[in-house]
């Protein structure tokens, strides 16, 4: 223990700027804390001995002497005889102006006195502190009688169970300690396998792409080519193709995008966007799968939008990921509605509404992870690759935007997001 550190025998670089008290007393109270009251009383009773020992103390006056300069206090004798010496302290720097606590505090004081009249007397004393600002007194007072064993053996013990505790507590952290690192190395490991299958996934999705793109291309080519040729029925299966391909597509980019976002890879290209050219576009291309499966899509816009700074593309895809599913989750008869405006915080709001089962409350914030796939109640069946919200989210989130659903059992559901427009 650092004595001087403890009971502040020198000040600290403050000077006199604060009372010593107030010094001595917060590290008395530390002290407690950190040790528990029985065993700090304990260990500033050692120290007092000790100190009482290394100073050679053999008189009562140069008792009273050495706690006016060590201990900071007015000490004095009150009685003094063979059976009984009293001394009080007045502005004792250990616990003046401490609110009551109901025991004293000036243990490392009585450690002082009884190992000081220990050596004078040559004999055993117990010192008790009958006054104390502890105890709500303005003074501090001591009375030490002989005794036939030291009061120091408690102060032992006391401070061996401490040492036992210690010892305990050290054995439970180096357990912790080896349980936290192989933690860390199973994280390691993992985030090493994670990085190898995302290596793998990425670059098969890559690869994917050029014979993907050619077959959308040579698709349309025949579309366009053989458009006066082909019978009804032959052009609607050119167009699922199509749409197919261009889904398969879509899902790729965003694989790959998702994988740049989280990386902080992908630039986003932010210029003078018209959302609400974005949205009637993205309406315009869904409208051929809306009509098929007899789902209404609406738009409620104001006449104008201001313009927002955005990467006009990627915004596109989210308008088209949030349609999508929308048109995915309602069923035939249904109705998607896109609604837009500036709010009162200087954010452009669009809200896809649908008319389908809902999403579960408890999963409206899982909706937005990746590969997260929520199971509808009615047909207990899970769909989509669970990665179109999870683009919309980093994008709109890459933007310094926000996006949240809302959703009622029964009562479909409605996914926000806001831009801000500077």
């Amino acid at each position: 223990l650092d004595l001087h550190g403890i009971m502040n025998v020198e000040r600290p670089s403050l000077g006199n700027t604060v009372p010593v008290h107030i010094y001595r007393t917060v590290r008395l109270f530390a002290l407690r804390e950190a040790l528990g009251a029985d065993v700090s009383s304990a260990v500033l009773k050692i120290c007092g001995r000790s100190a009482a020992a290394r100073l050679g103390i053999s008189t009562v006056p140069e008792l009273v002497q050495i706690m006016n300069q060590f201990c900071l206090c007015r000490a004095e004798i009150e009685s003094e005889s063979s059976r009984k010496v009293v001394i009080t302290a007045e502005e004792c720097a250990t616990c003046a102006g401490v609110p009551p606590i109901g025991e004293p505090l000036c243990h490392f004081e009585s450690g002082l006195i009884e190992g000081a009249l220990s050596g004078a007397l040559a004999q055993q004393v117990q010192v008790t502190e009958t006054k104390c600002w502890g105890l709500g007194d303005r003074i501090c007072r001591w009375v030490a009688t002989p005794c036939k064993t030291s009061s120091g053996d408690d102060s032992l013990e006391a401070v061996i169970s401490l040492v036992g505790h210690t010892a305990t507590q050290m054995k439970n952290a180096l357990v912790v300690s080896r349980k936290n690192r192989e933690l860390r190395e199973a994280y390691h490991r993992l985030r090493e396998s994670e990085r190898l299958k995302n290596d793998l996934v990425h670059m098969v999705v890559h690869d994917l792409r050029v014979p993907l793109t050619a077959i959308t291309a040579s698709l349309q080519t025949l579309r366009e080519l053989e458009d006066g040729k082909l019978g009804r029925q032959q052009k609607n299966l050119l167009d699922i193709s199509i749409s197919g391909a261009d889904s398969l597509m879509q899902m790729i980019n965003d694989i790959l995008d998702i994988a740049k976002l989280e990386e902080r890879r992908l630039v986003i290209k932010k210029e003078p966007s018209n959302l609400k050219s974005i949205i009637e576009k993205s309406m315009e291309q869904l409208g051929i799968v809306a009509a098929r499966r007899k789902v209404q899509l609406l738009t409620n816009l104001p006449g104008s939008l201001p313009s927002i700074p955005a990467d006009a593309d990627r915004m596109h895809r989210v308008v088209m990921n949030l349609l999508s599913n929308a048109l995915h989750h309602t069923p035939r008869g249904g109705r998607v509605s896109v609604t837009a405006g500036v709010t009162g915080n200087n954010l452009m709001r669009i809200s896809v509404h649908d008319t389908g089962e809902g999403i579960p409350h408890d999963a409206l914030e899982r909706i937005f992870d990746k590969f997260a796939q929520v199971e509808s109640c009615k047909t207990r069946r899970r769909s989509s690759s669970g990665l179109g919200l999870t683009f919309c989210k980093l994008v709109v989130e890459a933007h310094g935007g926000s996006i949240w659903a809302e959703s009622k059992p029964d009562d479909g559901s409605t996914i926000h997001f806001e831009l801000p427009l500077e």
